[in-house]
């Protein structure tokens, strides 16, 4: 026993010996350069010095075996017994980790220095970097290391990652080192050399937002060969981002123009030799890395499209709405447009300028309206009679300018229409009128040389050029008015005033009527006489009426003119319509067709000046007679007939029996001579052929004929008469049927009543 513990001893001085000579770092800053060692990296990294063998003194090494036997023997611990466990005491991590973190792993990494202190023995160990993972102490797995006589301080190393712990797991006593060994001699020793441990976080960065352009984003772009995007709110709460990669694609997310490619911590790029298409929109992709090698979600851009085209552009109007051709301001200028379009980008803004020329910029250069699509410029100093013009131009949104749009010019006329005359009345003028609600007037004359009457206003007053009835109205181009829905006072006289506007917008000095006076009084009625001056009522016409009046009147301001009708009823107008004769105060009506034993009524109305209408005054009626009185008997004599008398200077005569139905008898007529007058029972045929029939009618017209004669028929014409009615007879004889006489091949008789009443007249006419 002495022997072998002799022997023990001397080895374990040759061990410590060797093992004094050898590098072993008793520090993170020496443990760096030891061979083999781990370096420095991203991750925060905590080394520990475990066991020191050279200092029995050493705190942490002498609280560090935890075995069934230990043993110092001045060097350094072992294990007394040939088998044992060993379980270095535990060790925490004094991190920098962010409490309340989550999802973190844990790698241990041990380097330690194994001793056998039986030489002539063999043995096995197994050592285990134990990590506490809230719950129980979980293994990273053994290796076994094998040594052999004289190999001194053999280094080895193990490592263990647990995953799915938090900040709070990484504190003080949630590490330690358990080794396991057996030997075949009295044990074995182990010395540790460091002890390494990674924490690393497994939560991805979180995305941000992509924004096309250089700074705020941008939709739309001109550029076929650049494209740039910026981006911001992506965040890694512990470790940190490291960098970011971008993509370009025709699609959300998508790398058809450029796949992913890093930028390092930069937070914009931008992307040029490219070949874009007008049209087309791109869409930029983001995603940031950790400094544990987590990659953030793609965060993409809304995308900004291509557009290489100019606006189409549209239509300039001078003026604010329709276009006009004349102004007269001479300080502003104003204009609107439209029809200018962007199918692609759309329209960003306009610039106007003005010219006297088409598309010039005398007057005022390119200015910018925004979106307006009017402007009105002012405080220029424009001519009179010199045309301006207007021109626009559209930018779209990426900066794209159409051609220029110009109006056709406006031109200043600054010289006022000449003034017309007013009249009262739809034509000639009037002085007066019957209406207390409706004014009219028309105007003439007023002109202008330059651009032309555009409208006509018109006002109405009590006095001349007063508007206290109507105020100024626009009456258009219209060169008369009707206004029907005032309030005016009978016997007051009202005054129309008229003003002209040109198309420039100037205006003429004001024209008034020489004003018309309310006259609501209607003239009075007169009386109405049959007839051409006394009144008659009968009459033998059936073509024609004549009448007359009188006792018509209108004191103010006087009777202007008659209406006359006739009817067959008192006031009616059946026969001829309200007929206007001027102020004539008596008719003759013709061409009428008028029927015997009828009555008719003349009826008569006044108008005054003013229009007003007096009530109808009717005439008493004549009527038509065309039948002549039944002849009576002639008696010689004073009672009955005599046949002789003794008196050479005297005749007398008697004559009853005459009578007229329809208008009576009127007066006589009688005549006197030596050869007896020709009777109605005499026959015109002596002979046998009487022809009864035509003799009445002859006999009626020769009695109607002698009446109307009278005594101006001469005893010569009387014979001479007597004997063409026999000569007429006997030519009638000659044609009588029964002694016809055929000439040119027909039949020739007057047996009608027209052709013997013809042949009479012509009798009594010769």
């Amino acid at each position: 026993m002495p022997r072998r513990c002799t022997t023990a001893w001397i080895v374990a001085l040759l061990v410590g010996l060797a093992v004094s000579a050898s590098p072993i770092a008793e520090s993170p800053a020496a443990a760096a350069g030891v061979a083999g060692s781990p370096t420095a990296s991203n991750n925060v990294t905590k080394w520990a010095n475990i066991a020191n063998a050279y200092s029995a003194s050493d705190g942490a090494a002498a609280a560090a075996w935890n075995g069934a036997s230990s043993c110092w023997n001045g060097f350094f611990w072992y294990t007394c017994a040939s088998t044992s466990t060993v379980n270095f005491t535990t060790f925490g991590f004094d991190s920098s980790v962010p409490a309340g973190l989550t999802n973190l792993s844990a790698t241990l990494e041990l380097r330690t220095a194994l001793t056998y202190l039986n030489l002539f023995a063999s043995g096995a160990i197994s050592m285990q970097a134990q990590v506490w993972n809230g719950s129980s102490w979980v293994n990273t797995g053994s290796s076994t290391y094998r040594n052999s006589y004289g190999a001194f301080n053999t280094y080895y190393t193990d490592s263990v990652t647990v995953t799915g712990l938090t900040s709070s797991q990484l504190s003080d006593s949630n590490f330690r080192v358990a080794v396991n060994g057996s030997s075949n001699g009295v044990g074995f020793g182990m010395l540790m050399d460091y002890v390494r441990v990674t924490v690393q976080d497994a939560t991805a960065p979180t995305a941000g937002a992509v924004a096309d352009g250089a700074s705020t984003d941008v939709d739309w772009q001109t550029s076929t060969s650049s494209i740039q995007a910026n981006w911001s709110g992506f965040s890694d709460s512990w470790p940190g981002i490291a960098s970011y990669d971008y993509a370009i694609g025709t699609t959300a997310g998508g790398t058809q123009v450029k796949n992913w490619t890093s930028v390092g911590t930069a937070t914009s790029v931008t992307a040029s030799s490219l070949a874009l298409s007008d049209g087309t929109t791109y869409f930029v992709s983001v995603r940031a890395t950790d400094s544990d090698g987590n990659v953030s979600s793609v965060a993409t851009s809304d995308g900004v499209t291509v557009d290489t085209t100019a606006p189409t552009p549209g239509t300039v109007n001078d003026g604010t709405t329709s276009d006009i051709t004349w102004q007269n301001s001479t300080s502003t200028i104003q204009a609107n447009w439209s029809g200018f379009s962007d199918a692609t980008s759309g329209i960003a803004s306009y610039d106007y300028a003005i010219g006297t020329t088409a598309g010039g910029t005398q007057v005022k250069n390119w200015t910018p309206v925004g979106t307006a699509t009017s402007v009105t410029a002012s405080s220029l100093a424009l001519s009179d009679g010199t045309t301006y013009f207007v021109s626009v131009r559209a930018t779209d949104t990426v900066g794209n300018t159409s051609t220029v749009a110009t109006s056709n010019g406006v031109t200043v006329e600054t010289t006022a229409p000449t003034p017309g005359t007013v009249n009262d009345g739809m034509g000639a003028d009037i002085d007066w009128q019957s209406s207390t609600s409706t004014i009219q007037a028309n105007w003439s004359g007023f002109s202008d040389a330059t651009s032309g009457i555009a409208s006509y206003d018109y006002a109405i007053g009590t006095t001349s050029g007063g508007t206290d009835i109507s105020n100024w109205t626009s009456n258009a181009g219209a060169t008369n008015v009707t206004n029907s829905s005032l309030g005016l006072a009978d016997g007051t006289t009202y005054f129309v005033s008229v003003r002209a506007n040109d198309t420039a917008g100037n205006t003429s000095t004001v024209a008034t009527s020489n004003g018309v006076t309310v006259d609501t009084t209607a003239p009075t009625a007169g009386a109405v006489a049959d007839g051409a001056s006394t009144d008659v009522d009968w009459q033998t016409s059936t073509s024609s009426i004549q009448a007359n009046w009188s006792g018509f009147s209108d004191s103010w301001p006087g009777i202007a003119s008659y209406d006359y009708a006739i009817g067959t009823t008192a006031g009616g107008t059946q026969v001829k319509n309200w007929t206007s004769v001027g102020t004539a105060t008596s008719v003759t009506a013709s061409s009428l067709a008028l029927s015997d034993g009828t009555t008719y009524f003349v009826s008569v109305r006044a108008t005054d000046t003013a229009g007003n209408v007096s009530s109808v005054a009717t005439s008493d009626g004549v009527t038509v007679d065309t039948t002549a009185p039944t002849p009576g008997t002639v008696n010689d004599g004073t009672t009955s007939d005599i046949t002789w008398q003794n008196s050479t200077s005297t005749i007398q005569a008697n004559w009853p029996g005459f009578s007229d139905a329809t208008s009576g008898i009127a007066s006589y007529d009688y005549a006197i001579g030596t050869h007896r007058r020709w009777h109605p029972s005499e026959e015109l045929d002596a002979g046998r052929h009487s022809h009864q029939r035509d003799g009445e009618l002859a006999r009626a017209v020769r009695r109607d004929h002698l009446l109307r004669v009278g005594t101006r028929h001469r005893h010569r014409r009387k014979h001479q008469h007597r004997r063409n009615v026999q000569r007429s007879h006997r030519r009638r004889h000659r044609t009588h049927p029964r002694h016809r006489e055929r000439r040119h091949g027909r039949r020739h008789r007057l047996a009608d009543r027209g052709g013997i009443q013809r042949e009479l007249v012509r009798v009594l006419r010769h």
